[in-house]
């Protein structure tokens, strides 16, 4: 594999070196981007490896690069470099999303509909009342939040905590990915993240919808917003499906050149998903299912996407390390601890109630939690909508706080989940030894 992303780095490599030399002092565009391309799919790779040596997760060493190298510690990945290849991060999402739909096998899925259903409502349920008590008592002691009424604070809260349950299928897809895990428990935690992500999706719609009265003055519940939302949702299921017929039809006709094409569909999907304003997860989830599902090429589309895309995971993963912002982290790091600490006592709760009420076994209602730890894009991108549903400083603050829990988040739950697969006895021993 390393001889596979040298290969690919070094092309990268002499084009910076070519650019310099033929424009000196007159730099083309995009050309420090493409020399830390090269940078991270090498170092970010070998940081990986290195940790695997220690039965650690590949892609915590992923992250653990990026900080290293990010703009707050090494500064070898500027701010805007960062920002100059955030392209890596929709196409790995992506393939994420498509791989996550291509796990869930509608056979899977009813035999444990059950206890999904008990952990999904559990995890609801306990965490949005977890974080309403947990948020209301820390927002006596948080400024910008105490000196507002508590009215407001509720409503903070219960965003909070629908944010709080979301969890991170690409932390997931990557570390079942890497450990080549396969098991009962290995498929009911990776339905239980991938469902969960689109039952935050609707359910952050929903109480947005409602406390959007609250959270601005002269403001009422808006049912056209939520219905807005909710149509988005359903059409870019809609748009997964018909995107999912056209993958299996290549598949059965074609055949050829599979991962370019998927590339290219990802790529035009992407445009396309801006302007029509799609929920792009949501789309390859679907895709991904009726792959699997209606067709018998599932297990094609997983491997082919399976054999090319780690140097798309290791960009996109080291990236997300250099993003976190440290010197946030540092600022508001106790605070970060007890909401971390909160959430991961609401979902250990809610998975064990649901799991137990619903007769799941006893290794999966108190391991279960651990897949859940990890948190990433979607996170990110409903802390932005709470900032700009909220005045400042409250909208500021909230932000911060959620984003300093996923950079803590991100790095320990890839951890905790290799650590419960493990205990699963459901991983390859090739996989373990990286």
């Amino acid at each position: 594999m390393l001889r596979l992303l040298t290969l690919i780095a070094m092309p990268l490599l002499v084009m910076k070196w070519l650019a310099d030399w033929l424009r000196p002092g007159n730099p083309l565009p995009g050309a420090d981007a493409i020399l830390a391309l090269g940078f991270v799919l090498i170092c970010g790779y070998l940081v990986g490896r290195f940790f695997s040596a220690f039965s650690l997760p590949r892609i915590t060493g992923y992250l653990l690069a990026g900080v290293a190298f990010g703009p707050y510690l090494g500064d070898l990945l500027s701010h805007q470099v960062v920002a100059e290849l955030q392209l890596i991060d929709g196409i790995a999402l992506s393939l994420i999303a498509l791989t996550a739909g291509g796990e869930l096998r509608v056979g899977q899925l009813k035999s444990q509909m059950t206890i999904l259903a008990g952990m999904l409502l559990g995890l609801v349920g306990i965490c949005l009342m977890g974080f309403l008590g947990l948020l209301t008592l820390v927002a006596h002691f948080t400024p910008g939040l105490n000196t507002l009424p508590l009215v407001r604070q509720l409503a903070i809260a219960a965003l909070m905590g629908v944010v709080a349950i979301s969890a991170s299928p690409a932390t997931t897809i990557a570390v079942i990915t890497e450990t080549r895990a396969r098991g009962r428990f290995t498929s009911l935690t990776l339905s239980l993240t991938v469902i969960l992500d689109i039952v935050v999706v609707l359910l952050f719609a929903l109480v947005m919808g409602v406390v959007r009265g609250l959270l601005q003055t002269g403001s009422a519940f808006q049912m056209g917003t939520l219905l807005l939302a909710l149509q988005e949702i359903f059409f870019s299921l809609g748009v997964g499906a018909l995107l999912g017929y056209g993958i299996a039809l290549y598949l059965k006709t074609i055949q050829r050149d599979v991962f370019l094409f998927i590339m290219g569909i990802v790529l035009l999907s992407m445009e396309v998903g801006h302007l029509l304003h799609l929920e792009m997860i949501l789309v390859f989830i679907a895709a991904g299912f009726w792959v699997q599902n209606m067709t018998p090429l599932g297990q094609r589309l997983i491997e082919e996407i399976e054999r090319y895309s780690l140097p798309v995971y290791v960009v996109f993963f080291t990236l997300a390390g250099a993003s976190l912002n440290l010197s946030l982290l540092a600022r508001l790091w106790l605070l970060s601890l007890v909401l971390v600490s909160g959430r991961f006592a609401f979902h250990w709760l809610g998975t064990a109630l649901g799991g137990r009420l619903t007769g799941a076994g006893r290794f999966q209602q108190h391991y279960s939690w651990m897949a859940l730890s990890g948190q990433a894009g979607i996170t990110l991108g409903l802390a932005l909508l709470i900032e700009q549903a909220l005045a400042e400083p409250a909208g500021r603050l909230v932000k911060n706080l959620l984003i300093g829990g996923v950079a803590v988040n991100q790095i320990v739950g890839p951890v905790l989940y290799r650590f419960a697969l493990v205990r699963a006895g459901e991983t390859e021993k090739a996989g373990l030894a990286g």
